[in-house]
């Protein structure tokens, strides 16, 4: 499996001159977190590869990759892509293009996760799809892209790009930044802009097999420094270890129609107390599930606004 990260931005959200990439969390740059995921996909895999994708600050990233692979920290093949100039994520793409294989899982240049590539790509590969989106509830879903799915198959209905939109998201399914693309380059060529949501409704018009991939795993773009400043908090908590699939970490189950609850008119409400409840495991790492022995086809709209309830109250009661 190729490997594409997109590091060229700016980061001038972030408030630091140095690329986001070598943010130090510790003593350790975040790239050391790319290199420590990718390793673990790589074990026992010959064909594993990288390229990364340089703009701003590119002679420092490259240096500090350097010193990785001195350190015997890189188990695998490392190409460079440096852009002239500010490309965007769809013209980064573009500009590596040559060197791209058929199959890649393409990462944000900033991010801090623990994730299993292993099994993404499994699955990927399972439903044959030629686009999947990691997407999850996140604490900042007015700034998100998000994907709007059938929950019976996981297939991607629409996006709904923040650039676009002038209402609240039409889904709490955030884009997490992490994706696997088969089968993708003509629409890769013929992609008019700079931003990746035109290659991602371009994926749509050509019917594409688009999937979500749902997981509870911890990735978090550290693009502010508040959050940032979350993930700091979150490494030293141990949260980000227990948030693993291949954690034997602790769950609590939660009856769904005593969670959501309808009033005298109707209107749908979530339990007292159950919010602040819920946030106080999600911090924690404790996982949190809704269970309900409602399986009906009647009953599947009903169960989806009651999802998307839950998780539009947990993001509003901070």
């Amino acid at each position: 499996m190729q490997f594409v990260i997109l590091a060229g931005g700016l980061g001038t959200r972030s408030k630091e001159c140095k690329p986001k990439i070598l943010t130090t969390f510790g003593d350790k740059p975040l790239l050391y977190n790319y290199f420590e995921q990718i390793n673990n996909y790589a074990l026992n895999r010959s064909h594993t590869s990288a390229i990364f994708s340089l703009g701003h600050g590119a002679s420092e990233v490259i240096n500090q990759i350097e010193v990785c692979k001195s350190k015997g920290l890189v188990k695998f093949p490392v190409r460079f892509v440096h852009e002239s100039k500010p490309l965007g994520v769809l013209g980064a793409l573009r500009e590596s293009i040559e060197y791209l294989e058929d199959e890649v899982v393409v990462m944000m240049g900033d991010l801090y996760f623990d994730f299993d590539f292993e099994h993404f790509v499994q699955v990927a590969k399972a439903r044959k799809a030629e686009l999947v989106a990691l997407i999850h509830p996140n604490g900042h879903i007015e700034d998100s892209d998000v994907a709007v799915i059938d929950h019976s198959s996981y297939l991607i209905q629409r996006f709904d790009l923040k650039h676009l939109r002038t209402k609240s998201p039409k889904s709490y399914l955030a884009l997490a930044g992490i994706f696997y693309l088969s089968n993708y380059k003509e629409i890769l060529a013929n992609t008019f802009g700079e931003n990746l949501g035109s290659f991602l409704e371009s994926s749509l018009a050509y019917k594409k097999k688009n999937f979500g991939y749902l997981t509870a795993e911890f990735i978090k773009d550290i693009g502010t420094p508040t959050r940032r400043s979350e993930v700091e908090k979150e490494i030293e908590k141990g949260v980000i270890g227990r948030r693993s699939r291949k954690s034997n970490s602790p769950a609590i189950f939660l009856d769904f129609d005593d969670t959501v609850r309808r009033d005298d008119d109707n209107s749908l409400y979530l339990a007292q107390d159950l919010a602040a409840a819920i946030k106080s495991c999600n911090k924690e790492g404790i996982r949190v599930f809704c269970v309900t022995n409602q399986r009906s086809e009647e009953h599947t709209s009903e169960l989806q606004s009651r999802q998307y309830l839950v998780c539009r109250l947990l993001l509003e009661k901070k």
